[in-house]
């Protein structure tokens, strides 16, 4: 079984230049791309803080845009979480004279 092929270029603008190949042309094997390094660290927004009157803590996602987190630099990962401070519902407490 004999097919025929055929093999082009590009010569000039516009002009294509064909030589008939009798033998068929092996593709050239694809790979996987493997380059993450233009991976980065994405972040959503922070959540409210744990206390209401004081320091407490709040967090957020942090995820590599790859979806696999060893495709991101670990040494530059965001922070997901961090300490707060609210004060919205913090009362004063009167007390008797002394």
């Amino acid at each position: 079984d004999h097919h025929t092929f055929l093999n082009c270029k590009t010569v000039m603008k516009n002009e294509l230049k064909c030589q008939d190949v009798t033998t068929p042309v092996v593709p050239v094997p694809h790979e996987n791309c493997t380059d993450f390094t233009a991976c980065g660290w994405q972040i959503g927004e922070w959540g409210t803080c744990s206390e209401t009157c004081g320091t407490g803590q709040r967090s957020r996602a942090v995820w590599c845009e790859s979806g696999d987190p060893s495709h991101c630099d670990a040494a530059a990962k965001p922070a997901s979480s961090e300490d707060c401070s609210a004060h919205a519902e913090c009362m004063f407490e009167v007390g008797d004279w002394e």
